[in-house]
């Protein structure tokens, strides 16, 4: 299912084996997360969602080439984005995956706001990536208003196409209502990284207003806070490795017509305010300070 965008409102995040779950392995971790992006493809997932620095393209290409020959999909039917950096000429990612485009390639961090010139030339480069055929669409992540007002006026000013999506954190503990509703506004998808809460996520799961909706609905805690978001016409893209999981985070977008506002009401009590990941309170936090050359 895909929302307004066309981004398919229920994504497969990669961030497999990193961090709070990390697989020290290389083998060991290529192959869980091969495995787990086929399995994944296989239940119905049609958007993936990776990053150049994650380390494990190569795993997920070998997966989509799999799900070529084995099941009955087509590059054409699924949307790939992609993180990276401005500067990225995108060949070595498009080697990895195994595809000559990508649908969305998103600046990863704000990290080139150094100077005005800078960020014209960072989005130039962006632009050329649509105008090159190698991305259908570019975007950022991370980015907050701070981030995004800067870079929309720039786009204006020198004619260049303002972001698609943004991709950040958001989930029942950040709701982050006013950046989602200024992307919005401003006809920027948001996607939902993190959907899940990330290494707070049995604080999310196990909280009793959660747990009191999701008892209503006869469904799992992590299947409301997953539709939450898609009710607000946020994209999510949780990661998952066992099959159980998969499943009910893809038949999470069933449960949209589901939620009542009531349902919404008592869910918009969770929010801390705070992002959970470093990365997300690091640029949260984060000042522009463009000065011109």
């Amino acid at each position: 299912m895909s929302g307004l965008s066309g981004v398919p409102q229920v994504g497969f995040g990669t961030f497999i084996g990193i961090e709070a779950d990390r697989i020290a392995d290389e083998t060991e971790r290529f192959r869980v997360v091969e495995e787990s992006v086929f399995n994944a493809l296989k239940e119905g997932f049609r958007h993936l969602d990776c990053a150049k620095n994650y380390g494990n393209l190569k795993a997920v290409g070998r997966a989509l080439e799999k799900a070529y020959g084995e099941l009955d999909i087509r590059r054409e039917d699924i949307w790939i984005t992609c993180k990276g950096s401005p500067e990225d000429t995108l060949d070595e990612i498009l080697a990895d995956l195994r595809t000559d485009h990508l649908d969305l390639y998103l600046a990863h961090h704000p990290v080139f706001y150094d100077s005005e010139s800078h960020l014209v030339d960072s989005w130039r480069s962006m632009n050329e990536l649509v105008r090159t055929k190698k991305t259908r669409f570019i975007g950022v992540s991370n980015h907050y208003r701070q981030h995004l007002k800067p870079l929309l006026r720039i786009c204006k000013e020198a004619h260049l196409s303002k972001p698609f999506a943004n991709e950040i954190e958001t989930h029942p503990l950040d709701q982050e209502p006013e950046l989602v509703a200024y992307c919005q506004k401003n006809d920027i998808h948001v996607i939902a990284q993190s959907p899940l809460a990330y290494n707070l996520s049995s604080v999310l799961l196990d909280s009793p207003a959660l747990r009191d909706v999701a008892s209503e609905l006869d469904v799992s805690s992590a299947q409301v806070a997953l539709a939450w978001n898609l009710k607000r016409g946020v994209s999510v893209i949780p990661k998952a490795r066992s099959a159980e999981h998969v499943r009910e985070n893809f038949r999470s977008a069933e449960l949209i017509s589901k939620l009542t506002e009531d349902h919404m009401e008592r869910l918009g009590g969770l929010d801390w305010g705070d992002p959970v990941t470093e990365t997300a309170e690091q640029f949260k936090r984060a000042r522009v300070d463009l000065k011109s050359e």
